[in-house]
């Protein structure tokens, strides 16, 4: 998959599902391939989302999912990045 952070630092990646023998719960794995070598990073759990004015279970399951997908690569690659769910959620006094 392309990531231009991942591109810049000759960082290859692919995702894949894995269900747990311990609590057979559904995570992201994570692989990064870098200098030949391949790197396993188990990321989020995967959870079944209720969202917001959405009654589409497909839809709810698809936004889990890459909520998931994109929080479980920073978490491989040791990286943060703004809140902005938390920031669309606030506004700005005018003065």
């Amino acid at each position: 998959m392309y990531n231009k952070y991942c591109e810049e630092n000759k960082i290859r990646y692919y995702q894949e599902t894995e269900t747990s023998e311990i609590n057979q719960k559904d995570y992201i794995i994570t692989y990064l391939i870098r200098d030949g070598k391949v790197e396993k990073h188990r990321g989020c759990q995967i959870v079944d989302a209720v969202l917001q004015g959405i009654k589409n279970p497909v839809q709810e399951y698809g936004s889990s999912l890459t909520y998931c997908r994109r929080y479980s690569l920073l978490m491989a690659l040791g990286l943060a990045t703004e809140d902005d769910d938390a920031q669309s959620l606030t506004t700005q006094k005018e003065e």
